[in-house]
């Protein structure tokens, strides 16, 4: 699937308004990270994790789409280990050719980064069923968003729902990506 240049995509973030002007001209600390972030393509699905930021691709970007059940089953298939096989089938299970996505970053963070080392730009995933009835929001993740988008603006400045406790990547979660064998 190709993201076209010139899409607005949007984050969820912990700016507040005394320092939200800070994210126009300038990466989000985020973006400048090593490791692939996670968008949306409505504003209203990242309001739940906090402020909204509006970005804009700068690039077409080449994205695998997760919402193919065959897709993600050659995705399980070629992973050449165990631990990588368990966090795509965590992630992203098939049952009856559906997807259900049940997403916990000490999974989802594996399948994003074995994505983007196969050399794609990320991955997008459609609206997909989740844990019980629910539907788990279109999702958008990039290899390196700092090269490909750029920030459009601030919208909707909040603070995350204070019940949401905001689980991200730490120092536990960078050291599981560094014994990973990807390839």
């Amino acid at each position: 699937m190709i993201l076209p240049s010139g899409t607005f995509i949007y984050r969820g973030s912990h700016a507040e308004a005394s320092n939200a002007e800070h994210y126009i001209g300038q990466a989000p600390g985020y973006l400048r990270g090593d490791l692939p972030v996670y968008f949306a393509e409505d504003p209203e699905d990242v309001e739940t994790y906090g402020t909204a930021v509006k970005f804009k691709t700068v690039r077409n970007l080449n994205l695998v789409n997760m919402g193919d059940p065959d897709i993600v089953t050659e995705l399980i298939r070629s992973a050449r280990s165990k631990e990588l096989k368990h966090s795509l089938e965590k992630a992203f299970r098939i049952s009856n050719g559906m997807i259900r996505r049940v997403s916990k970053i000490k999974y989802d963070i594996h399948v994003a980064v074995y994505i983007c080392r196969l050399g794609y730009d990320g991955y997008w995933a459609p609206r997909l069923m989740s844990k019980g009835e629910g539907t788990f929001h279109p999702e958008i993740v990039l290899c390196r968003p700092r090269d490909d988008l750029r920030v459009v603006r601030v919208e909707n400045i909040r603070s995350p729902p204070p019940t949401r406790p905001r689980v991200g990547v730490n120092n536990s979660i960078r050291a599981a990506v560094a014994r990973m064998q990807y390839q």
